[in-house]
């Protein structure tokens, strides 16, 4: 295994298509881990892999790919990395991050988007995560679709753009935010950029 970022705890999950398939370069990034994590650096592909198993459910996961294919929650993982962005697991469900924790969520991200195929594209299922980014200067879009609304931006970095789009966190909302998620993609249309 590669080794790991020092502003990382746990290795994303990159899926076996990753870069290769009709999603591109795909980041997608979630929140936070939980107490089952621990400091386990491959906490994160675990967690994931458990859930693809047949039979295995996860309502996290699920309402992720449900935002790609409502029909088949799982197919989207084969084509996406994946990584939370705040870098210490949670004590459970309700404990939020701390002013600490807010600060790991800028350095992750910047780490993450070292991937190899670089993210052309990101998805952010966590307005916490996405207030803590460095976006000062960056120009804010809504992308709204049937009422519901994301954040999108531009986020430049020395070998091209990386169109970056955040949605409400699906623990609370289901995947409610699909016809957001397919707009982006569809107006973000990939296109390989690497270094």
């Amino acid at each position: 295994m590669k080794k790991l970022n020092e502003s990382l705890t746990w290795h994303p999950w990159v899926g076996s298509k990753y870069g290769k398939s009709d999603y591109g370069s795909l980041l997608l990034c979630g929140e936070s881990h939980y107490e089952s994590s621990e400091y386990d650096k491959n906490a994160t592909i675990n967690e994931i892999q458990r859930y693809l198993e047949p039979g295995a459910t996860g309502r996290f996961w699920t309402m992720v790919g449900k935002h790609f294919n409502p029909e088949d929650s799982k197919s989207i993982w084969e084509n996406v990395a994946f990584a939370n962005l705040v870098q210490r697991p949670m004590d459970d469900t309700k404990e939020r991050p701390s002013e600490d924790d807010f600060k790991t969520i800028a350095p992750a991200f910047e780490a993450l988007l070292e991937l190899k195929p670089s993210p052309s594209r990101v998805i952010i299922f966590s307005r916490l995560a996405w207030d803590n980014l460095p976006l000062e200067d960056k120009k804010m879009e809504p992308l709204k679709v049937d009422g519901h609304e994301g954040l999108r931006c531009e986020y430049s970095l020395n070998y091209g753009v990386c169109n970056v789009l955040c949605i409400p966190h699906p623990g609370f909302n289901g995947y409610k935010y699909r016809p957001i998620v397919q707009k982006f993609l569809k107006l973000t249309t990939y296109k390989e950029i690497s270094l």
